[in-house]
């Protein structure tokens, strides 16, 4: 694949879907070298900037994943995203993920 460095949330492309294990592998590592921040390297409450089709920033929690402010139909709601790491999760299989790029210090 070929990644290049993420600078911004616009650098960052849609993790792909993918036809087997090693696959999604070799993906996690591209991501990674990019720039990507790894799940154990997140610090549970923290906020962080990323890409998704649904935000660019959201809250990690362990137990839940990244937590963002969702806007639809005309109400606001907290909603959960996974980790991209996660997509080995069959429930997580065609739902989409957060790459996270940086930590936002409050």
């Amino acid at each position: 694949m070929g990644l290049k460095r993420f600078e911004k949330c616009d650098d960052i492309p849609e993790f792909p879907r993918f036809d087997s294990e090693e696959e999604r592998a070799s993906l996690i590592i591209e991501y990674l070298k990019a720039g990507a921040i790894s799940k154990e390297d997140l610090i549970p409450g923290a906020w962080y900037i990323g890409q998704s089709r649904s935000t660019n920033i959201a809250q990690y929690w362990p137990k839940g994943g990244f937590y963002y402010i969702r806007y639809k139909l005309g109400g606001t709601f907290v909603d959960h995203i996974p980790h991209f790491f996660d997509t080995d999760k069959k429930e997580y299989a065609d739902t989409d993920v957060f790459i996270p790029l940086k930590m936002i210090e409050i």
